[in-house]
């Protein structure tokens, strides 16, 4: 993620109780998905540092197991482009935080991305407009 993103991503979801690691490459994040038991994979999508959509697609090829994380798009706004880049390459689920609370937006979209991901549907989970 871009740095600032990831420290407020990281602090809400640790106030939260949530454990959270950051990796800014795909193998590094595909290698640490692959090691640990996570729920969700929260990914940034206008970072410098890392190809979202790559990542997303990445983790599509590996297959969507049972046990495998669901995937989380965060981003500052959204247009109807990026929403399709990101679905068509695997995203469970993205939210804008267009005016929105860092915090409830995250508790949101875990809970969207991760309802998508276990109930197996496979079309992006859209977000409420608000």
């Amino acid at each position: 993620m871009e740095p600032v993103l990831s420290v407020a991503v990281e602090a809400a979801l640790k106030d939260r109780g949530h454990v959270v690691d950051e990796e800014y490459t795909a193998d590094r994040v595909l290698r640490t998905r692959r090691r640990s038991p996570y729920d969700v994979v929260v990914i940034s999508g206008y970072s410098r540092l890392l190809n979202a959509v790559g990542v997303l697609r990445a983790i599509a090829l590996e297959g969507a197991e049972p046990g495998s994380p669901a995937s989380l798009v965060v981003v500052p706004s959204l247009n109807k482009a990026d929403r399709y880049r990101f679905g068509i390459a695997g995203a469970d689920h993205i939210i804008a935080l267009e005016g929105e609370s860092l915090v409830g937006a995250l508790s949101d979209g875990l809970r969207a991305a991760i309802g998508v991901h276990l109930g197996g549907d496979t079309a992006l989970a859209e977000a409420e407009d608000g």
